[in-house]
């Protein structure tokens, strides 16, 4: 029996074979598609992030200030007790 034939036999054939030729190929491409995609969604959850900030913060400006009674001013007690 020849030993390259069964060496050949062994071998995996289809999409095994093909994992097992190209799996460190497609493992590095998809690694960098992976980290592609979280740079890219930090970038948009910042930029959302700071549109929010500056949304709120323009609530904020336009806000108008109540002024409150001064601490020295006496309020009546006898007009909310019965």
């Amino acid at each position: 029996m020849d030993p390259s034939a069964a060496a050949a036999a062994a071998a995996p054939t289809g999409l095994v074979g093909w994992i097992m030729a190209n799996g460190q190929m497609v493992a590095f491409i998809g690694q960098m598609l992976f980290w592609l995609v979280v740079g890219v969604a930090a970038v948009w959850a910042a930029a959302t992030f700071n549109r929010y900030v500056n949304f709120m913060m323009s609530d904020v400006e336009t806000v108008e200030v109540v002024e409150t009674p001064a601490a020295d001013k006496a309020v009546s007690v006898e007009e909310f007790v019965e």
